[in-house]
């Protein structure tokens, strides 16, 4: 199969997931955005049946200058089905599909339902792109909340097949590579904002005599929300170290050496990557307890009810009890059945063959 894959993830995460579908028997133009490469000292190389297009993150948006590239590549390259990631291309997608009668369809991140009730141009997006996903031969979802909410507001209902998490950069080196490790700080992997509700975490240590340290890894989509947990740790004598953009080898490091991985959302649409990025380097995981997250990481989690004095206690414990290495290495081999590239793309072609015509 001739696969064109217009992706909006980083560069690194696209090529990982199209290597795969090559190394799967096909061959993929891939259309990347240069504006988030995650990693630029450890790019991934493409596989050689792999033809890359890079381009702006605008011009995959909207398909301005580059659309001559890309026709000239779906007629050069022979491509039998157009497929995108993100509600952002779809638009895109759905015109090149439509011109060339090629079957089409997105792979669709979370769907932040409660969002879109409290910002009008949230909604009004969503609602646009929403018509343009119903024109189209397949959507797959991170997980089944967002199958859900997809239907509700279309009324299209898509099966369990349909449903295929997003997968994790996995660096071999790190499989496993914190598990004998204590560690003196507890980490959180995501954005700075509201909905990700971070400040939980400096509130529930400052109720503790051990650890007292917080590393944040993520951008700041809300600026008062860092504000606040500067604030929190300064009052709690808790000692707060930030990182915005860091190598993938980096935060893998911060992840090993910390005493476990918190993951605080308090949002029951979305889901997230850190957990399983944890129990694969062998850390003890805390996560909101939301069916979402329940979900995606079914025992192999330790979860509270967002309170700061429920997630002290889950540190607490977490820290003082014996490693139990049989149950970390059952957290891990949860990862390679849900999280991986070999998952998420054999999934993927299970439904592109489907629609192929």
């Amino acid at each position: 199969m001739n696969i064109m894959y217009i992706a909006g993830e980083s560069s690194n995460f696209v090529i990982n997931l199209c290597n795969k579908f090559c190394e799967k028997g096909h061959n993929v133009t891939c259309i990347v955005q240069n504006k988030d490469s995650y990693d630029n000292s450890n790019l991934i190389k493409p596989h050689k049946n792999i033809i890359r297009i890079d381009v702006s993150y605008e011009q995959l948006l909207t398909g301005t200058d580059i659309l001559d590239k890309v026709q000239t590549a779906i007629f050069k390259n022979k491509i039998d089905i157009v497929f995108g990631s993100h509600s952002t291309v779809s638009p895109f997608v759905q015109y090149l599909g439509k011109k060339y009668k090629l079957p089409w369809g997105i792979m669709l991140l979370d769907i932040p339902t409660n969002l879109m009730y409290a910002q009008r141009g949230r909604m009004k997006k969503w609602l646009g792109w929403f018509e343009t996903m119903k024109m189209a031969d397949a959507i797959i979802f991170n997980t089944n909340i967002a199958r859900d909410e997809y239907e509700k507001f279309t009324g299209q209902y898509f099966d369990d097949d349909y449903i295929i998490p997003y997968a994790i950069n996995t660096p071999p080196q790190f499989d496993m590579s914190g598990a004998d490790i204590k560690g003196d700080y507890v980490i959180s992997v995501c954005r700075l904002t509201y909905q990700k509700n971070c400040n939980v975490i400096p509130k529930a240590l400052a109720l503790l005599n051990m650890p007292k340290k917080y590393v944040a890894v993520g951008r700041i989509s809300h600026p008062p929300e860092l504000e606040d947990i500067k604030r929190v740790c300064k009052e709690n004598n808790i000692e707060f170290e930030h990182y915005i953009d860091i190598t993938e080898n980096k935060k893998f490091e911060l992840i090993r050496d910390s005493a476990m991985v918190i993951y605080p959302q308090m949002s029951k649409y979305i889901g997230g990557l850190n957990p399983f990025e944890g129990m694969y380097c062998g850390k003890s995981v805390i996560a909101n307890d939301f069916d979402v997250l329940r979900k995606l990481y079914k025992e192999h989690s330790e979860y509270f009810n967002n309170t700061p004095e429920d997630l002290a206690r889950k540190i607490s414990y977490v820290y003082n009890r014996k490693i139990n290495k049989d149950d970390k290495l059952r957290a891990r081999q949860w990862v390679e059945e849900t999280a991986t590239f070999d998952k998420m793309a054999d999934g993927m072609i299970k439904i592109f063959e489907r629609i192929k015509k």
